[in-house]
């Protein structure tokens, strides 16, 4: 009669995460593809990545985001709706979507540049501390690892994440039409410590040279993109710290161009 051997299960817990890890990224593979340049990326600091990443260009190999990445991007949607519960508790009201069910956002230059923002806050307290609110305001979240949310601390968003402020100063010009005002009440930036759940609150005045320059550059890139121009790099070597972060930075500099 033959044993049982019961010291070697399958490992379950190990299996099932590799199952989630295939179907999320499986999910990600069939998620439309935009055909526009997003008001996010304008403010990255290379063109040529830019217009990569408006191509839909694959990333080099290796470089894609791995499975638990597309997780933390995903709580930081979910940490969105639970920072609206608790402003709404404080008395603040705050827009997502327009009435018919669309997220409020922006659109430009024949729909082939857009953003969509994480809300607009109507109304609220007159005053928090000793500042007085202006409304609408443009509300824009983030969620921060321990050492970038002391950089928001220590610097403040436009220095720590220019890529965000320029993001708020797009949203803020294009937007008052639809919502009167909002240049003039700027944007409440808020952030989460991934680590400690601490929370970090900035109010950002609407910045109109820095968004006419991220405008003109958006017209820039597109045109550039329509004539088949690549635009050059950000940096000079291909060890510059910023290539070295880059998911196309093997295919950049794997030919003169």
């Amino acid at each position: 009669m033959n044993k049982l051997d019961f010291n070697h299960r399958p490992e379950f817990g190990p299996a099932l995460a590799d199952m989630v890890d295939r179907a999320i990224i499986d999910g990600k593979r069939k998620e439309p593809v935009r055909k526009y340049l997003g008001g996010s990326l304008i403010g990255r600091e290379c063109d040529r990545e830019i217009q990569f990443m408006f191509f839909h260009t694959p990333p080099d190999p290796g470089k894609d985001f791995p499975p638990h990445i597309l997780r933390t991007f995903e709580l930081g949607h979910e940490f969105e709706k639970i920072l609206f519960k608790y402003l709404r508790q404080c008395g603040f009201e705050i827009l997502t979507h327009h009435g018919d069910g669309r997220q409020i956002g922006f659109t430009q230059l024949n729909a082939r540049f857009k953003g969509h923002c994480d809300g607009i806050v109507i109304s609220g307290p007159e005053k928090v501390g000793r500042k007085s609110m202006r409304y609408p305001q443009l509300l824009e979240i983030k969620t921060a690892n321990d050492s970038n949310y002391k950089k928001y601390e220590y610097r403040g968003v436009q220095k720590a994440k220019p890529v965000y402020y320029a993001q708020m100063a797009l949203y803020l010009a294009y937007m008052d039409e639809h919502f009167p005002g909002i240049s003039d009440g700027g944007a409440l930036f808020a952030a989460v410590n991934k680590n400690t759940s601490e929370l970090y609150f900035e109010h950002v005045p609407f910045d109109v040279q820095n968004a006419q320059e991220m405008s003109d550059r958006a017209v820039h890139i597109l045109a550039a993109c329509d004539g088949g121009d690549l635009l050059p790099r950000v940096a000079a070597k291909p060890d510059d710290f910023r290539c070295t972060f880059c998911s196309y930075s093997d295919r950049c500099w794997s030919f003169d161009y």
